[in-house]
């Protein structure tokens, strides 16, 4: 979890950047064959920044693809190219 769990709307514990990559480098140096997934106040920025310490799983809500007058799946591929930097469709 990235915020105190119990409720939408949290901001994002910065501090967790540095668990992820600390689990990240435990996963890699022990060749443990495990996904990181990460839940809490996922936004294009926060996103990114948990991608680039090491998680591999992003559970995205309100801070990311549930915004008013869009659809959902324009929602997420929006997501995606803010994340990766590359066109998807």
């Amino acid at each position: 979890m990235t915020v105190e769990p119990g409720y939408a709307g949290q901001k994002f514990i910065p501090a967790m950047l540095d668990k992820i990559a600390k689990l990240s480098a435990m996963r890699n140096s022990q060749n443990k064959d495990l996904l990181i997934e990460v839940d809490g106040n996922i936004s294009e920025v926060t996103g990114k920044q948990c991608i680039e310490a090491g998680a591999d799983i992003l559970v995205l809500g309100t801070a990311s693809i549930f915004k008013e007058g869009k659809d959902l799946y324009t929602s997420v591929i929006e997501f995606k190219n803010k994340i990766y930097g590359f066109s998807v469709k």
